[in-house]
Parts: structure tokens; sequence; C-alpha cells
């Protein structure tokens, strides 16, 4: 994989570019453009549907190298080191 872009799985008062709402049209979207993965921004884990999104995830035949949870230090103030 060479190149991935980030997206917000939840709405947060920051935000990757490009917000999750519509995960299958954002992935679809990415796919178009020639990503071959998708970085997920995440602000509240247990919110997640994790088994969707590796489905849809997989079905746009995109890889996941790293997960964001930068939203929660802005929103929680929680980090990996807290």
């Amino acid at each position: 994989m060479e190149l991935a872009f980030v997206i917000s799985l939840q709405e947060t008062s920051f935000s990757a570019i490009s917000q999750g709402q519509d995960l299958k049209k954002s992935l679809s979207r990415l796919r178009e453009l020639g990503y071959q993965g998708v970085e997920l921004a995440v602000r509240d884990p247990e919110t997640v549907d994790v088994e969707l999104v590796k489905e849809v995830v997989q079905s746009y035949n995109l890889e996941v190298p790293a997960i964001g949870t930068g939203q929660a230090y802005l929103e929680e103030g929680l980090s990996l080191s807290s």
C-alpha cells in the first residue's frame, strides 16, 4: 500500500477532511481516486460497528494502515499516555 486517506467515523469539533457518516460513499470515492488505504479517525470506539466497518473496507479492497485517536484527545483529553 502506498497511499491512504483519513476519514472520521464520528463527528467531532475537529474532523478529518472526509467524515465517514456515509462510509460506503467515502470509501468508494477514495477507491476511485486511487487510494489503497484508509486511516480511521475514531473518537469513541464503543460506538463503532467494527464488523460493518471491516466488511465495507474489505468490499472496496482497501487496507487500514492506522487508527487515529487524536479526536478523543481533543474532545475528552484522553491520550495513549493518560
